[in-house]
This record gives C-alpha cells, structure tokens and sequence, in this order.
C-alpha cells in the first residue's frame, strides 16, 4: 500500500536498482549483498566503488543473524521473496529482524521482487516494504517475469523524501519510461485483466514446477536435489557427487543434445565445490520438460562413462 506520489517508473528492476545505487553509494561505502546473488546488484555496486559486504543465504533467504557482524552498512540488497539464484524465501522472522537492523543502523534495504507473484506451497509473505515502519525500505517490481522481458517496464515504490531525489536523478538521466506502454498497462490493471493472468500462470507454472520435480526424480534419483521450489519460475539442480570443475563439460554435452543450461557458479564469489545449475521453467511445457531432464540425464551420464 503506497501513495501514487511514491512510485517511480523504471525501465525494469535493473533501472531500479541503478538509481538507487547512484542515490545512496559512495565510493568505499559498506553495502551488503546475498551470497550467491543477482550480478545487477554487484556490478552496480562496483561501479561505485562500494565495499561489498556478502551474507550467505540458505533455504529461508539471508541469515540475517550474520548481519550482527556488519556495524553498519549504507543499503541491503534482498530478494526476499524468491532468494536469487538458490530460491529461498525470506522467512516471516528474518524479515522483521532485517528491518530492525536498518532502523537500527540507520541503513536502507532494496528488495528486489521480481517474480514474487508465484508461490506454490503456501501464502506469500508480507513484502518488507508492507512490514516496514520506519521508512527504511525502497521496493522494486518488474513486468518482465509478469508479462515478459521486452515490456521494459518496472516500478520503484520509495519512502519520501528519498522518492524526490531517486525521481530528479531520473529525469536527468531519461526523461521517463515508455508512455504508451504504461498507458495500455495501466487500463490492463484497471479492467482487472493482469488479475486473471497471474491466477492463470501461477495454475500453468505449478504445473510445469510438478513435471520438472517428477522428471529430475524419475532420471536422476539420488544423484541429483533440487532447492528453491517455493516459489518462483526457476529452481536450481545441485549434483553434490559431481565436481564443479566439469561443469563446462556438462554444458557441452548438452548443446550436443540441444539443451540448453545454465551454471551457477558466476552467482558466487566464492562458488560452490560441486555442480549447480540454473533451471528455469516458465517457457516450456511439460512435454518438453520432461524431455530436456531426460535429455539432460543422457549428457550426464555421458561424464560418467
């Protein structure tokens, strides 16, 4: 729940977070990230210097007890919603004792929510920015997994005063996002269709989510676990007895196969031992789910011969 004052249109979450950096980032400026974590936030963050503090995350987002160890920090970095990549989501106690830590401190937290809308095994959280008291959270949203990436629309909801400087620094560097766009977007909310369409893809996701947990189970059994499935249109595949180091084979033998995966390893910056990668879900049917994972198996078991 905001004011129409506080919302700022952004070409996308990346945009968001862009501005918020050039807003409270200064060079040697302590901010904490999640680790592993979204590469939009660390090359921001690089790009103005800031001292990066990581916190690891595990199946319930961040360990935020970790941040008694951080004095002070200018800005958090969360995707509490769908941790990104490993898929944890930010449970109800570690949100109330992040947003603590910012009041405490006197630091802002930036939650990314970029595909909170899809949640399987239970109701969604409150976002930090509908627990925040003290106005020491800045929420961003995208269309891009809602509708998809070449919208290029997102929404930045700040407290004020911070939503009039984020608002200037906007208008020096563009003059705004699409207007059309938002225009359409805006009677698509109004007439309640965005409503329905996210009732529909949360259904055709679930069922996507199920044929992608049944065909790793089927080809990989013990071999192979899955994390992150809460929420969200991707999960990540962790093969604890393979090696991290043949993860670029793997690769190979599954363009060979025409699958196409993705690593997790450039999430990290210290990345994990063993194998992880990246699946997502939300462009494939359940036929060609469960073909890609058998498929996937084939080049698996092609290392191991």
């Amino acid at each position: 729940v905001c004011d129409p004052e506080q919302i700022l249109v952004v070409h996308g979450s990346q945009q968001a977070i862009d501005l918020v950096v050039r807003t409270f980032v200064d060079e040697g400026d302590p901010v904490v990230i999640e680790e592993p974590h979204y590469t939009g936030f660390s090359f921001c963050l690089e790009a103005a210097g800031a001292q990066i503090i990581e916190v690891p995350t595990d199946e319930h987002g961040m360990q935020v007890e970790c941040l008694a160890e951080v004095p002070w920090a200018k800005l958090v970095c969360v995707t509490p919603a769908h941790q990104f990549p490993s898929g944890g989501v930010l449970s109800l106690d570690r949100r109330i004792a992040l947003l603590e830590w910012a009041r405490e401190r006197g630091a802002f937290v930036l939650e990314d929510d970029y595909d909170g809308e899809f949640r399987y095994e239970s109701r969604p959280l409150e976002s930090l920015c509908s627990l925040d008291t003290s106005g020491r959270v800045l929420y961003a949203g995208t269309a891009s997994k809602l509708l998809f990436p070449a919208l290029r629309l997102g929404w930045l909801v700040a407290p004020e005063p911070v939503g009039l400087v984020l608002r200037d620094l906007e208008a020096i560097t563009d003059t705004g996002s699409a207007s059309i766009e938002q225009l359409v977007l805006a009677d698509f909310i109004a007439q309640g269709h965005l409503e329905r369409h996210v009732r529909r893809a949360r259904v055709r996701h679930a069922a996507r989510r199920e044929a992608l947990l049944e065909a790793v189970a089927g080809e990989f059994g013990d071999r192979a676990r899955v994390v992150g499935t809460g929420a969200g249109i991707h999960v990540v595949l962790r093969f604890d007895q393979l090696s991290a180091r043949y993860v670029g084979r793997l690769r190979g033998a599954c363009r060979a196969r025409d699958v196409g995966v993705y690593p997790v390893a450039p999430y990290y910056t210290n990345p994990p031992k063993h194998a992880e990668l990246l699946l997502g879900y939300a462009a494939l049917d359940e036929a060609e789910i469960k073909e890609g994972i058998a498929r996937l198996r084939d080049a698996y078991d092609s290392l191991r011969g």
